[in-house]
């Protein structure tokens, strides 16, 4: 609106609040002493006229509700832009488990709304910057501090005033933990909640029947922020945040944006899929179903025992390729043309975006004029309701990461890359919150960095693996496996119990090794890695290869947490 010019503050109260037994307080930054000071608890509307100086202003209330159970703080505020353009929604910058966007848009003042609540005993609850969430600056956040082991509650909601979104679409926030990476693992008390004109929808948690998820983000440029959310099922129009109870082992938590994705999602490829800074898991959400991994991508089941995806693939040639070249995309589906295939590329490529057969085939692109690393993938899903995704990156004008020596002492050795190599991850069994963060980093050229894999220990019938496989075919008799390591000991064989390293060889396991099969793991020092926790987790194979795959599994496991740097060969 216009400097000067009249409108009208509209408010309501906490339901059910009477002045017996609640106090409302109004504030605002333009210095209005018509909306300050103490208000009645019932609501209404209020004329107020715009200061005269253009600006960002802030009208709040904040109300105080004492019962003889506790007492609960509940507040809202809205921005008036006066004089000043309103921001544009933007996309949040969410992909999923293989790099795919997933096209979102932030939730913003003046259409949207945030408020605040605190509930129990939580003295020392807060909720800082609340505004942050709705304002158009993606870096500013708001901070839910609840100490840990305090028995109250601390939610933040974003409320939309313009539309009402139908089931089906994703919806979250992006946030952070200051101390360390988010983790399913760490969301316990967390639930993340969606509402339609103030009544409850869905929720999503730990504990609730309908699992959070972790997604990737890449437009943000802080790589410590996640996406916290689901698909709803519902009809929504408000989504919440919350940190309650005493089982919560975060004590703060930053957000940043509210975000829902601009057309639905597919519920069963997206329920129980999670990642952790950059990356992702295919999980299923049934106790009897399974994912499998291929030789570029991984397939999930999520409805039914039988329910499984065949794998697919992707691969591009040349690559490296030069800026504005062209290159050849090849790809293989299912398998059958009954299944829908999606593609979609970080490239902004009309002609690998949408519906493809489900069969394969091979495409000419043309590469972007500008160098970078560009994603090309596709997710295809089979009529019995399972998920297979794949991708395969692009350098474009830029240098393909150089394969070097793992540093394993006294064995000479060989990274994978992903010039030449891809990564793929998955889930089997009910494993509500295992999850693979970081999995591209097992490719990268950093040999200090890594991925995650989580496999809550003493969770039934749970696995939870990553798999590289490489372009070309390695004869036996050579050394494989990973640089891992546990964050919280340095690894033994005892702690190892429950994890295998097989070889693969188009998808088909070739070998196993473990604690609890014929042939054993063995662990090698290392001489270049500046993590002396980190160690090569291996074993001599015998049969040839093109993949290599770690599982954590099932109730032997005594870790819940493998961090894997590199997959290494040996060389001859």
């Amino acid at each position: 609106m216009s400097p000067k010019a009249a409108f009208d503050l509209i408010y309501t109260g906490p339901v059910g609040a009477t002045s017996a037994n609640t106090t409302c307080t109004a504030s605002n930054t333009a210095s209005d002493a018509t909306w300050s000071g103490s208000v009645p608890v019932t609501g209404g509307t209020v004329p107020l006229t715009a200061p005269a100086i253009a600006s960002i202003y802030s009208y709040a209330i904040s109300c105080v509700t004492t019962t003889s159970a506790n007492t609960t703080t509940s507040s809202a505020s809205a921005y008036l832009y006066d004089g000043v353009p309103i921001p544009v929604p933007t996309d949040c910058g969410v992909t999923d488990n293989f790099g795919t966007p997933i096209p979102t848009l932030d939730l913003l003042a003046p259409d949207a709304v945030v408020t605040t609540d605190t509930a129990g005993l939580c003295l020392l609850c807060s909720v800082t910057q609340p505004e942050n969430v709705v304002d158009q600056d993606p870096t500013d956040y708001a901070t839910l501090n609840k100490p840990v082991g305090v028995a109250g509650s601390e939610a933040l909601t974003v409320t939309s005033t313009a539309n009402t979104y139908l089931p089906g679409y994703l919806v979250g926030f992006v946030a952070s933990d200051p101390a360390e990476l988010l983790t399913l693992e760490l969301l316990q008390g967390f639930t993340v909640n969606t509402y339609l004109d103030g009544v409850l929808q869905d929720a999503g948690g730990a504990s609730a029947s309908n699992p959070l998820r972790l997604d990737l983000l890449t437009l943000l440029a802080n790589p410590t922020h996640k996406f916290i959310g689901f698909t709803a099922t519902k009809s929504f129009n408000a989504v919440q945040i919350v940190s309650s109870g005493l089982v919560s082992v975060i004590g703060q938590a930053n957000v940043y944006q509210a975000c829902v994705s601009t057309q639905p999602t597919n519920p069963s490829s997206s329920s129980s899929s999670s990642s952790s800074g950059g990356s992702s898991s295919s999980s299923s959400s049934s106790g009897s179903s399974s994912s499998s991994s291929s030789s570029s991508g991984s397939s999930s089941s999520s409805s039914g025992s039988t329910a499984t995806a065949a794998p697919v693939s992707i691969s591009v040639s040349p690559n490296p390729v030069t800026a504005g070249g062209t290159f050849t995309l090849t790809y293989t589906g299912p398998g059958t043309s009954s299944s829908t295939c999606t593609a979609s590329n970080t490239a902004g490529d009309a002609k690998w975006t949408g519906t493809l057969t489900g069969t394969g085939g091979s495409v000419t692109l043309t590469a972007p004029t500008t160098p970078n690393v560009y994603s090309y993938s596709i997710s295809c899903s089979a009529p019995t309701g399972g998920v297979s995704s794949a991708s395969a990156n692009l350098y474009d004008a830029i240098p393909a990461p150089i394969a070097t020596d793992c540093g394993v002492k006294s064995l000479p050795t060989q990274s994978l890359t992903d010039a030449n190599a891809s990564v793929s991850t998955g889930s089997g069994g009910l494993c509500l919150f295992c999850s693979v963060t970081q999995p591209q980093n097992v490719l990268n050229q950093d040999p200090l960095n890594y991925a995650s894999v989580n496999t809550p220990v003493a969770l039934l019938g749970a696995n939870e693996f990553l798999t590289v496989t490489n372009n070309s075919t390695f004869s036996g008799l050579h050394t494989a496996g990973f640089i891992a390591s546990n964050p919280s000991e340095v690894l033994t064989l005892a702690l190892l119990q429950g994890v295998t390293v097989n070889t693969l060889l188009n998808g088909v396991v070739q070998e196993t090794a473990g604690t609890t099969v014929s042939t054993p793991l063995r662990l090698n020092l290392l001489t270049l890695l500046g993590n002396p926790a980190a160690t090569f987790v291996s074993f001599s194979t015998t049969k040839p290869f093109n993949g290599i795959q770690l599982t954590d599994s099932n109730l032997v496991s005594v870790l819940g947490e493998v961090d894997l740097y590199q997959a290494c060969v040996s060389t001859p």
